[in-house]
């Protein structure tokens, strides 16, 4: 949405869109990720603590590696975020293709 208002109100009719797609793709991979990493760790947690019987603060040993990797894909996240929010607002004109 941002990319389709952005260039209208500055007046621009074609930009160049490769950052874009960059920070839009490195924040969806993301954000599955860390779906799915959520995910991991919630089964982790639920098998441990329910079918083994250990406490909450054993089960949160083995959910670690799970959350450091959320953690990293959150860090991933932002640095697409950071790239789409300098993009938008240092949008210019495509230049001429020759």
């Amino acid at each position: 949405m941002f990319y389709f208002a952005m260039p209208r109100l500055k007046g621009i009719d074609e930009f160049d869109d490769r950052k874009g797609k960059i920070a839009f793709w490195t924040m969806s991979t993301a954000m599955m990720l860390m779906g799915l990493s959520f995910g991991i760790a919630g089964v982790v947690q639920s098998y441990v603590e329910r079918v083994l019987g250990m406490g909450y603060m054993v089960a949160q040993s083995y959910m670690r590696l799970w959350m450091g990797v959320t953690f990293f894909l959150g860090i991933c996240f932002f640095i697409g975020l950071l790239i789409m929010v300098t993009d938008l607002l240092t949008l210019r004109p495509a230049k001429a293709r020759t």
